[in-house]
């Protein structure tokens, strides 16, 4: 259940917000996550995660809706908070979403330049 304070065991804090996440089903979708989740929890008691470098709360939960199943129309999503979403897929190593983000990007631009893209919001 996403999202689900009662039904998780890990809370990442993006900005200001709260996202309450399984870590099971977090590191079985992200290797990346997943080691910065068991080092923070080996020297820390709470479990709570800051998540740094994000502009967009909005697409750090897209990427956790994509861990948990969630069926997402891109078409009514920011594309800023697609932007973000798919380099922060890239960050997490979470291949197949990075992969349908660009896919969805590059039908919406024409002639657009994915990877300057990422390079671009990365460093905005």
């Amino acid at each position: 259940m996403l999202n689900n304070k009662e039904r998780s065991d890990t809370v990442f804090l993006v900005n200001n917000t709260r996202y309450y996440a399984w870590s099971h089903l977090v590191a079985m979708n992200s290797t990346v996550l997943e080691s910065l989740m068991n080092e923070y929890f080996a020297h820390c008691e709470d479990r709570q995660i800051k998540i740094r470098n994000v502009k967009h709360d909005d697409s750090f939960y897209l990427v956790l809706k994509y861990m948990y199943g969630v069926k997402m129309n891109f078409t009514e999503t920011n594309i800023n908070v697609i932007c973000e979403a798919m380099c922060l897929a890239e960050r997490f190593e979470i291949v197949d979403l990075s992969k349908e983000l660009k896919q969805f990007v590059a039908t919406k631009i024409d002639g657009f330049d994915l990877e300057a893209v990422v390079t671009f919001v990365e460093h905005e």
